[in-house]
This record gives structure tokens, C-alpha cells and sequence, in this order.
């Protein structure tokens, strides 16, 4: 072989070996996406429950604001109840879904990594067997490796190639829906804190108009 044919399949072998990491990179980001949205999956079920606890805590609230309510139906410590309880829940809840990004976080930065490494080294990869090539194909007389013959070889590496980048596609694809069931999650995760932390308002506002009443109620009666 010449220094030229050895060029020649040095960098062939590298297409092969770059086509088999970015297979091994997909396959890895799929292991690690796959339980991951299943527990999204169970975060969504766990916020469902701490959405309805935070709703009775609501609907307490609505009733204490009504002018004529029912004290044994409700009052302010069946509201700090409920407050501790949906507070109990949300906490942890929280807790989860910090881990949950924190992960999101790594996984979604290597994903960013595999598509900068498919689109820029592959370019830088190909463009430096095209140029060997064709500097092998202009010295062909000298040469061991028939480039015409080679031609089949590259058409079935092609072949090989684009089986595995589909099915890498389809890899990635379910790590994209993952992202997307974990933004939708934060989303409606946010719409709940945010609900909450106002909420929260509310019931100091309750319990300072509860307290002038009393005081009302004692300055009337002295």
C-alpha cells in the first residue's frame, strides 16, 4: 500500500468509528431519558394531588371571606390546617422537581453537544476524506486501492449510515418529547407556585381583617 492508500482507509476507518460513536451517544442519552419521563410522568400525577389539597384550601378561604359564614362549617384554624397540609405537600413536591431540572440540565447539554457534534465534525470529517480522495484519484496509477472498485464499498457504507442516523433520529425524538413533557410540567408547575404565593396574601389579609373584627367586637363591648 502507499502512504496515499493508507491515508485513504485511515480516514474511511474514521467514518465508521465517528458513525458508531454518535450511535453510542444516542443510545446512552435514551437510557437516561427513558426513566426520566416516567418520573415526569409521576411528578404530573403527584402535582394533580397537591393541586386538589390546595383547592379545598382555597375553597376554606372563599367561605371565610363571605359576609355571613358558617363557623362550624368554617374558620381559621380548619384554614391553617389546610394551609400546613397543601405547604406539606408542596414542599417536597418542589424539592422533585429541582432534581428533576437539575438532570434536565446535564442531559439537555449533552444533547446540544451530539447535535454540534453531528453537524460540525461531521462536516470536518467528510470534508477530509473528500479531500484525500480526490488526491487519491488524481494519483490512481500509483495507488494499490481501485477507487472505481471502492465506489460499491463507500455505497453500502452509505447505506449503513443512513439506517443507523434514522434510527438515531428516533432516539432523539423521544428525548426532545421528554424536554417538551418537562418544560409543560414547569409550566403548569409555575402556575401552581405562583397561585400559591399569592394565595398566601390572601390568608394573612383574612386573619388581619379577623383580628381588627375581634378587636372591634372587645372595644364594643368594653
Amino acid at each position: 500500500m502507499t502512504e496515499q492508500d493508507k491515508q485513504f482507509v485511515e480516514v474511511y476507518i474514521k467514518l465508521h468509528d465517528f458513525d458508531a460513536e454518535l450511535s453510542q451517544i444516542a443510545n446512552k442519552l435514551f437510557h437516561d431519558y427513558s426513566p426520566l419521563n416516567k418520573e415526569i410522568d409521576e411528578l404530573r400525577k403527584e402535582m394533580l394531588v397537591v393541586n386538589d389539597t390546595f383547592l379545598a384550601c382555597r375553597k376554606l378561604a372563599d367561605k371565610l371571606s363571605e359576609p355571613n359564614y358558617d363557623p362550624s362549617d368554617t374558620n381559621l384554624d380548619k384554614l391553617t390546617r389546610e394551609q400546613e397540609k397543601t405547604s406539606e405537600q408542596l414542599i417536597p413536591y418542589s424539592d422533585k422537581l429541582t432534581d428533576v431540572y437539575n438532570i434536565i440540565k446535564d442531559l439537555s447539554d449533552k444533547m446540544n453537544a451530539f447535535y454540534e457534534k453531528d453537524e460540525d465534525d461531521v462536516n470536518t470529517l467528510y470534508d477530509e476524506f473528500s479531500s484525500i480522495q480526490t488526491a487519491h484519484s488524481r494519483n490512481w496509477q500509483n495507488n494499490g486501492i481501485d477507487i472505481l472498485a471502492f465506489e460499491n464499498e463507500f455505497a453500502n457504507f452509505h447505506s449503513h449510515r443512513d439506517v443507523h442516523a434514522k434510527r438515531r433520529d428516533t432516539l432523539l425524538d423521544f428525548c426532545d418529547k421528554t424536554l417538551n413533557n418537562y418544560a409543560t410540567l414547569n409550566l403548569e408547575s409555575t402556575a401552581i407556585f405562583d397561585v400559591w404565593a399569592e394565595f398566601l396574601k390572601r390568608c394573612q389579609l383574612i386573619r388581619a381583617i379577623a383580628a381588627l373584627q375581634q378587636q372591634a367586637i372587645g372595644f364594643t363591648q368594653n
